[in-house]
């Protein structure tokens, strides 16, 4: 479909990818072409392009190949799939197929991951699209429960682990999802004065703010517990 590239303009031919992505499955066209800018603009048209189960097919096998080929857009090609447009069915799918596409623990992509799923769990929300939020629970209670594994077991933690623990916990906020609570009241308790202080090691901050950093961390969790445990008083009056 693309053999004119080289006599068109960049701009000519993202124009071109926008115009065919109306009439062909973007997610497809994606997959013909190795310019990034193309590509990226093959990601932004999947906005618009309604999946039924037949092109879900075609996507996860498209993404399966880009991930093993290690390419440098899988990850935002796994994530147009995470947010595309279609029915209910389609949407759990992705979410599903989503969760099960990480077999590495890099920061960077655990980085990516939370910042993806956090995001579609919060939509999930403002939709009210109650079963995706059950689909990704799973998911965020992880996130929670490893935080304070971590704190409780090497006593600090890192600006990505708590960047991870915070999206998760603000979502169950957003939620109202007060089964976090007691590994929140517990991740608390892992603040109090003793002998040895829950550490921060803060990158690219100079060490004399890290107990501000600690102090700072500290008021948000008592600040999720206080608003989780009136949203469950409230829950419990209603019921």
């Amino acid at each position: 479909m693309f053999e004119t590239a080289k006599t068109q303009s960049l701009d000519e031919l993202v124009t071109s990818i926008r115009f065919a992505s109306a009439r062909t499955n973007p997610y497809l066209l994606f997959s013909r072409n190795g310019l990034r800018e193309v590509r990226q603009a093959c990601l932004k048209a999947t906005q618009d392009w309604y999946l039924d189960h037949r092109d879900a097919d075609a996507v996860e096998a498209i993404a399966t190949s880009l991930r093993a080929q290690e390419d440098p857009l899988w990850q935002e090609y796994l994530q147009a799939y995470l947010f595309c447009r279609g029915g209910r069915d389609i949407s759990q799918r992705a979410l599903r197929f989503f969760l099960e596409q990480w077999p590495t623990k890099d920061p960077e992509t655990l980085r990516f991951r939370s910042k993806a799923l956090c995001s579609r769990m919060g939509r999930a929300i403002i939709f009210h699209e109650s079963d995706i939020y059950d689909i990704g629970r799973p998911y965020l209670d992880a996130e929670i429960v490893s935080f304070s594994h971590h704190c409780g077991q090497f006593n600090f933690y890192q600006n990505d682990e708590w960047y991870r623990f915070e999206r998760a916990t603000k979502v169950a906020m957003q939620a109202n999802d007060s089964s976090v609570l007691d590994v929140l009241r517990h991740i608390a308790h892992l603040y109090r004065p003793r002998m040895k202080p829950l550490l921060v090691t803060w990158v690219a901050t100079d060490q004399m703010f890290f107990p501000i950093i600690r102090e700072q961390h500290l008021v948000f969790i008592r600040g999720a517990i206080r608003r989780l445990e009136s949203a469950r008083r409230k829950a419990d009056r209603s019921s």
